[in-house]
């Protein structure tokens, strides 16, 4: 006889609980799809233009996208091309990437002058034609 009675109220409690649960998964889906970013973070590991300090030529590659892609990071000293190399990187990985001997010997070569060496990083991803360059003046 009690649930007769309270049977509207029954009934309005359990289509509140189910609205509020749909509305929290449709939410959390959108959420997920939103933070789902197909992108890669490019940037300097240190901000610093003295070339007596090698973390100041290091650059770091955070590939933020759900699968694995490579890299190709090719390395310009005074807009002239010096080395280069091809980087994989997994799926919400990042890695840090230090120049090659042949960059470093050049750039060596180069201090002698005491001239400012424009130093740049160039990072492309093969498949999808996007391409990055980091760059900056050594002392």
């Amino acid at each position: 006889m009690n649930i007769k009675t309270n049977l509207p109220t029954i009934l309005l409690t359990l289509f509140l609980v189910l609205t509020v649960g749909i509305l929290f998964w449709y939410g959390e889906n959108k959420i997920k799809k939103a933070g789902n970013i197909n992108s890669t973070i490019v940037a300097w590991e240190n901000l610093q233009n003295d070339l007596n300090n090698s973390s100041n030529l290091n650059l770091t590659i955070q590939n933020i996208t759900p699968k694995k892609n490579p890299y190709t990071v090719s390395w310009l000293i005074n807009k002239e091309k010096i080395d280069s190399q091809t980087v994989t990187i997994i799926s919400q990985d990042k890695k840090i990437i230090s120049p090659t001997k042949k960059v470093l010997a050049k750039l060596t070569e180069l201090s002698k002058n005491k001239q400012g060496i424009l130093y740049q990083v160039k990072v492309s991803r093969p498949r999808a034609d996007k391409t990055e360059i980091l760059g900056k003046w050594l002392k």
